[in-house]
This record gives C-alpha cells, structure tokens and sequence, in this order.
C-alpha cells in the first residue's frame, strides 16, 4: 500500500464530506473535532446535554456557532451530513441516530471510522467484561520489540488522539467495549480476544443475550 497517497486519498474524500458528531465527550469528539479541523474536514456537533456542559470542551475550536446543536435533537440536524461518528458511550437507539440509519447515512464509532488507515497495520483488538485494560497494556508492551505499536480504545484515549503515531507504527493495540462493537461496518483485525463475558451495562442493554 502506498500509505502518502493513500492517507491524503482518505483524507480528500472526507473533505467532500460533512461529519455529525453525535456525543461530545473529551475522549472522542474533541480528539475528532481537533483532527478534522487540522484536516480541513467539515463537521458538525450534536450533543443532548446543555451548551454550558460541553463548553469548556470547544474551546480553541474554529467551528461555527451554528454547527453545534445541544438539548433536543431533532432529524433536521441530519441535514447536509453524509457520515456519523458516534461517541461510544451514546447508544445507536436514540431517535437522531435511528434516523441516520433510516436515511443510510453510515453511523460508525472511532475503530470503524478510522479503520482504513491502520488496514495495513498489525491490529489487535481485545475486549471482555473484565480484565480488557491490563491485557492491553500487556500486549503492547509484548510487541513494542517487533516495532512502533500505538495503544488507544476504550483504554483512555480515542485513536482520532494517535493518527499520526498509527500511520508510522508495526501494531494498533486497542481495548475495545462492547459499545465500540455494535454494527462494526469495517473493521477487521488481525487478532481478536475476548477474555470473559459475565452480565454488565444492564443499564445499556435489555438482557445479558443482548450484552
């Protein structure tokens, strides 16, 4: 793969675009929000909690006052936008996110958003109810001998935090939620684990089944 090209082909593409972040939390909407403006990416913001709870987070960011939607969210908000990056912790049910998926407007979450530029990495995904942090650390450090490795997931920070770092590094090691794994449209890694499954996050999912 000839990553320059490739990279400024992904990026070019996403120009052309207008990506809805839904859910503007540190980790992932401002890491995305920082990105997008380096890459002169249009977007816009949604967020269900009240403008004096995301706040402190737009600050130093160039995107219209117009652009951000707080409170209701409503479907005209899906006006003029062609993709969706969910924050992991909003769930897919919410009527905003329902009515992308009506439209087909793709409704992805950071590993899926960004999956084509770590393809041509080794990408290690770990996930489970308990013990996904310390395997991940682990694991990373196993590898760090065969080369750069990037860690990011749900360990702390967004992979939008380590584009630059994942385009130059051997291995992706990421922690991932069963929240990050809902309707995966691209991702594909090159190893998996899932290390225990016992019932959690009943408050996000109707029965164990579903978890």
């Amino acid at each position: 793969m000839d990553s320059p090209s490739f990279v400024e082909t992904f990026w070019a593409k996403l120009r052309r675009s207008t990506v809805l972040i839904v859910g503007f939390g540190e980790r992932t909407g401002r890491a995305a929000a920082e990105l997008f403006e380096r890459r002169d990416v249009p977007y816009r913001i949604s967020d269900a909690k009240p403008r004096s709870e995301i706040e402190p987070l737009l600050a130093g960011l160039r995107i219209d006052e117009e652009h951000v939607s707080c409170g209701v969210q409503s479907s005209e908000q899906l006006d003029g936008i062609t993709d969706v990056l969910l924050s992991p912790g909003v769930p897919r049910t919410i009527p905003l996110v329902q009515e992308a998926e009506r439209r087909r407007i793709p409704v992805r979450v950071d590993i899926d958003f960004l999956y084509e530029l770590m393809a041509d990495k080794g990408v290690v995904a770990i996930t489970g109810t308990d013990g996904k942090t310390t395997t991940t650390a682990l694991t990373g450090e196993l590898l760090r001998p065969q080369g750069p490795v990037v860690i990011a997931g749900n360990i702390g920070v967004s992979p939008f935090a380590k584009v630059d770092e994942i385009l130059t590094c051997r291995w992706v090691v990421l922690e991932v939620s069963s929240f990050m794994t809902e309707r995966l449209s691209r991702f594909r890694p090159t190893i998996s684990a899932i290390l225990n499954i016992a019932e959690d996050h009943i408050d996000r999912y109707d029965c164990a089944e579903d978890y």
